[in-house]
């Protein structure tokens, strides 16, 4: 490229610059942007986007630097930041201007030869000052592109928590909300191999495995013999757990000079650390080792059979069984206050406090029948039941299920006497567990997982080194601090599926930004901390960029609203806020259990079977986009609705709620299915769950209609294969085509709406008129030269070739393929300087016999550039050359 004004912004680019980027080309028409050599992980993320199909950032090496005049350089007081390229500039005459929210220094921007222009301000975000500068002008900005320069802002003010914000980030915020700027977009961008020794290991393993009952559990155990010690060993015994339904596991390796036990457990019944640590070893309830000398194998298990025998624990007791976080009321709150915390927790019943002690408990019933008495704004403590019965951490599942009863409660609290309140067990809480001891539960109740299944190895095989090993190192900080740490959500769905990650995002059961400080400081990253959300950005010297959230629930007051978020919940909660179960899963980063899957909602059993599944019955309600997020998954992964999901869709569906959310909502969503490459699935089953007509009531397409987009999607194929000069941009184009079964009339509204960019309403709006004028100029030119026809091209967008390709046939057809892939570039042999050696008077004329002389090239009548002056003399007057 040859551009003579850019933007660009310093090393290792940040959001801010990025935001500040985009915000220069709406004051600056005619700059190119350019990214520096590094920037975050963020950013290629967002690069990714389609929108950046059509408004492309370039790279240095795209650009050649003699003919630039003006260089725009967003967030950096010095232009010697913006890498290596600035030595080939800092000696040409070029036209410096800086935006930066630093004073500049003299010495910064260095001893330019041309001219430096510097434009600075106190604020908390670059991208301030230029968005200040878009509203001065009287400017607006699309919904995609709000979005994107709202990044800037909120990532550098930390979500207007730092204190370096000012009233002018908040107000340009505000304005890019006031054009659309989507904060959930906002928030979701800013949100081992075995070795030979180790296979043979397991084999041996697997042959002489036997079981040994012990009190009712069931314990296998397995000997081995080798010369010496087997690395990694614990690897080798996790794998075969992994592999297996075994709940207890013993492997004792024997060697001339010790035995090695390994132990695994899965049950709450067998503490294998405190088993371990009578033969020396230890570990903890799940995982234990143990080094004997002297001893045999068949000793060993003889005295590890006695241990369990006499260490064997009893059954649980409430302080395994109760859920930590308890959710109150206050005595003061009204009815209508505590239902709605009741709704929007999805729970039954509620403790009421008054000065710090548990006075009562009221029911979701006795709320409703309060509220239908009109006593909404009476406090809840006039309708409450008394205080809840009180257990110790201590007591037995009996005695928990005794007070229930006793009390005809719903709830039991756990507390030591006169203590605070630890934690609550409902009658759920207590069957489950009862059902999880009687059954020996491979599940603990405090981290709820589906089948005990390790990716850990495919996790190595996708993904790079370096993540891997950052990856293990959250883990081990997790554990020792005592939290857990969790990949989840598109990350884990597409290990499953053996696909390479594209999102890395971590939920911690604990402070998630203590635990993203401590990663950080090893690496030096950088920490953006969101107090309010519980959440942690850290950026590493080499752009790497790591999402930390700790877990957390969503509610939605109403239909499309945006997300009410509380934070400290459980890792279930988490997944449970997710739209469907194939998202809903997690792996476990603790070295304790890393690499096993947390599938509470069976996504794991979805994947396999081809199933989309929404978690509970209102999901659709409280986020419609999930209705058209459910068409995009389905159609990219050939999986189909359960049957459950798909009576849910259809009653939403009915419902009107699609009508409900917000246009730029409905637009971006849209742009996601028509940039999926399995595009005739998309409008396939777009149309069979009849959603086009609540996106708009005149919008429809008939499963007849599908010819087309088959036709379409052939001749667009064709297109990105050949790879023409343009790349062509899949969503505008297949918004082009979606849009041709709207009313003509209708069509400017709903891209006003979706808050589509300017570059789409051109092509369907101006797209339709020419493509009508030229339909019916061809019908009534029968003889037309495929030259004649082809100048009628010649300033048509790419896409609205394609689309006439598509929809036509022969000899129409081949005379588009032709168009697009040899006489577009085809220059006439002649030029404006040969018609004036000619004779002929430079003017406005010279533009149509070029033209013609082009079509007659087309046709066959010119052969070469004296063919081409002959057919000038043939057709044009001209005088002889003085």
């Amino acid at each position: 490229m040859k551009p003579e004004v850019v933007v660009t912004t310093h090393m290792n680019a940040d959001l801010d610059g990025f935001s500040a980027m985009l915000a220069v080309t709406y004051l600056y028409p005619e700059a190119v942007p350019v990214l520096p050599d590094t920037y975050e992980t963020t950013i290629r993320r967002i690069l990714a986007h389609p929108y950046f199909e059509t408004r492309p950032f370039y790279a240095w090496r795209d650009i050649e630097l003699d003919a630039l005049r003006t260089v725009i350089v967003v967030d950096a007081g010095t232009p010697s930041r913006i890498g290596p390229v600035y030595e080939s500039l800092r000696h040409r005459p070029i036209r410096w201007v800086i935006y930066d929210t630093h004073p500049v220094e003299g010495e910064s921007v260095g001893d330019q030869p041309g001219s430096v222009e510097v434009h600075t301000a106190p604020y908390g975000a670059t991208t301030t000052i230029l968005v200040r500068e878009i509203q001065a002008r009287g400017l607006s900005v699309g919904s995609l592109e709000a979005t994107l320069m709202a990044l800037g802002i909120y990532e550098d003010t930390g979500f207007f928590t730092f204190v370096g914000t000012t009233p002018a980030d908040l107000e340009a915020a505000a304005f890019l909300l006031a054009q659309g700027a989507d904060v959930r977009m906002i928030r979701d961008w800013m949100t081992v191999a075995l070795q030979a020794e180790q296979a043979e290991a397991i084999d041996e393993i697997r042959q002489s495995l036997e079981v040994l009952p012990v009190r009712g559990a069931t314990v296998h155990f397995a000997v081995i013999r080798h010369r010496q010690y087997i690395a990694d060993l614990a690897v080798v015994v996790h794998r075969i757990m992994d592999e297996t339904p075994i709940e207890v596991l013993f492997v004792a390796l024997e060697t001339p000079r010790h035995v090695y036990v390994i132990g695994r457990s899965r049950s709450h019944r067998i503490d294998v650390g405190a088993i371990l640590a009578e033969l020396g070893g230890g570990g903890h309830a799940y995982a234990g080792s143990a080094s004997v000398p002297q001893k045999t194998a068949i000793e060993v298990k003889e005295r590890l059979i006695r241990v369990i025998e006499e260490r064997l624990p009893a059954e649980p007791r409430a302080r395994d069984v109760m859920v930590r976080s308890v959710r109150t009321v206050s005595a003061a709150t009204t009815v209508a206050q505590a239902a709605e915390v009741i709704n929007r927790f999805r729970v039954n019943a509620l403790p009421v406090e008054a000065d710090g002690q548990v006075v009562g408990l009221v029911t979701r019933q006795a709320l409703d029948q309060a509220r239908a008495m009109g006593l909404d704004e009476r406090p809840v403590h006039e309708v409450m039941a008394g205080p809840p019965p009180v257990v110790r951490p201590e007591a037995t599942l009996d005695e928990v299920a005794e007070a229930l009863l006793r009390h005809r409660s719903r709830i039991v609290l756990v507390a030591e006497p006169g203590g605070p309140v630890q934690g609550l067990i409902t009658r759920m809480d207590l069957l489950r567990a009862r059902y999880d001891w009687l059954q020996l539960s491979a599940v603990r109740l405090a981290r709820p997982t589906g089948p005990a299944m390790n990716y850990w190895r495919r996790l190595e095989k996708l993904c790079p080194p370096t993540w891997v090993s950052y990856f293990q190192e959250i883990g081990d900080i997790a554990e020792a601090r005592g939290w857990r740490a969790y990949l989840v959500g598109g990350a884990v769905r597409d290990v499953v599926m053996n696909q390479v990650p594209q999102d890395v995002d971590v939920v911690v059961e604990g402070p998630a930004i203590l635990l993203a400080q401590a990663w950080a400081e090893r690496h030096g990253g950088r920490v953006h901390a969101y107090e309010q959300f519980g959440t942690a950005v850290v950026t590493l010297p080499d752009g790497l960029r790591i999402d930390f959230a700790t877990a957390r629930t969503e509610t939605y007051d109403y239909p499309g609203a945006p997300p009410r978020v509380e934070v400290g919940t459980l890792l279930r909660q988490d997944l449970y806020r997710r739209d469907f179960t194939i998202n809903a899963m997690a792996l476990a980063l603790n070295p304790s259990e890393r690499g096993q899957l947390v599938d509470p909602f069976g996504g794991l059993r979805d994947v396999h079977d081809g199933l989309i599944r929404v978690l509970h019955s209102l999901s659709f309600f409280e986020d419609p986009a999930r209705l058209l997020r459910a068409i995009r998954f389905a159609a990219r992964y050939g999986f189909r609705l359960s049957p459950e999901t798909q009576h849910l869709f259809e009653k939403a569906r009915d419902a009107g709620v699609l009508e409900r959310l917000p246009g730029p909502r409905k637009g971006l969503e849209l742009r996601y299915l028509l940039s999926e490459p399995a595009i005739l699935e998309v409008f396939r089953r777009m149309t069979e769950a009849r959603l086009w007509p609540h996106l708009h009531p005149r919008w429809n397409w008939r499963m007849t209609d599908l010819e087309e987009v088959r036709r379409a999607a052939e001749v667009f194929d064709w297109w990105r294969v050949t790879l023409g000069p343009e790349r062509p941009d899949a969503w505008t184009f297949w918004a082009f085509v979606a849009l041709q079964h709207l009313p003509a009339e209708d069509r400017p509204t709903v891209i006003r709406e979706f808050q589509w960019p300017q570059e789409v309403y051109r092509l369907v709006v101006e797209g339709r008129d020419l493509l009508r004028e030229f339909q019916a100029w061809y019908h009534r030119t029968p003889s037309a030269t495929p030259g004649e026809v082809a100048r009628r091209w010649r300033d048509w967008p790419v896409e609205l070739v394609l689309f006439l390709m598509a929809i036509s046939d022969e000899p129409l057809r081949s005379y588009a393929r032709r168009y697009l892939t040899e006489w577009r570039s085809l220059r006439p042999f002649l030029t404006g300087e040969d018609l004036r050696r000619m004779g002929l008077e430079p003017g406005p004329a010279f533009r149509e016999i070029l033209d013609r002389l082009w079509v007659a090239q087309i046709d066959g009548q010119v052969q070469d550039p004296d063919e081409a002056r002959a057919w000038v003399a043939r057709h044009v007057s001209v005088r002889a050359p003085e």
